[in-house]
């Protein structure tokens, strides 16, 4: 498994980083490390398989608050 994230909690990848490691490692399950969101889930899922996903859907987007179910909701249905 590969991963690629962002400079920290929340902040998006870089697509072009994200197409290069998909492009080095075409079998290898690849996962993006930070920065999925509603607005941006679609998007990353068409280069990687998945996403790691914290702070999109913590209660104000900030980590250390509860999952809020709404926030949950909201980007599963982007994904769909």
């Amino acid at each position: 498994m590969q991963r690629v994230m962002g400079k920290g909690t929340g902040e998006a990848a870089d697509l072009e980083l994200l197409k290069t490691v998909r492009k080095a490692v075409p079998d290898t399950p690849l996962f993006v490390g930070s920065g999925a969101t509603p607005a941006t889930v679609r998007t990353l899922f068409e280069i990687a398989d998945g996403a790691i996903v914290g702070t999109a859907v913590k209660r104000d987007g900030k980590l250390a608050n509860p999952i809020d179910p709404a926030r949950v909701e909201r980007l599963v249905r982007a994904a769909s």
